[in-house]
């Protein structure tokens, strides 16, 4: 294993507690809105200050790819949204989309521009 694999194992394991700390906080399915929107815009802050030159590829593996990458959940809200659909919360599930798929983008955006 390489010392890359073993920077993003340590910051994922972190990021994988952090989640669900902030998840069962929050209670569902805002726990995740919460999580994605705090990481969107984290891992904006961090690509702009990685990319020029603000900060090491050994803090961006760990940050970036191993914390923010199992904070972040990306599946969990897929499967929410899902869950809501089947429930016939077609409202809910709309606003949740909405603020997930184009808020956090948006946020990744102001957090790049943030950083740099």
């Amino acid at each position: 294993m390489t010392n890359s694999a073993l920077l993003v194992g340590a910051g994922g394991s972190v990021g994988a507690i952090s989640r669900y700390i902030v998840s069962n906080a929050v209670g569902s399915p805002n726990g995740v809105t919460v999580v994605n929107v705090m990481g969107s815009i984290g891992l904006g802050v961090l690509m702009a200050q990685m990319t020029k030159g603000g900060i090491s590829q050994e803090v961006a593996l760990i940050l970036g790819i191993g914390f923010l990458g199992a904070f972040t959940t990306m599946s969990a809200f897929s499967m929410d949204v899902v869950n809501m659909i089947n429930k016939g919360e077609w409202t809910k599930a709309i606003g949740y989309f909405l603020v997930n798929a184009v808020g956090c983008p948006l946020l990744a955006f102001a957090g790049w521009r943030l950083g740099a």
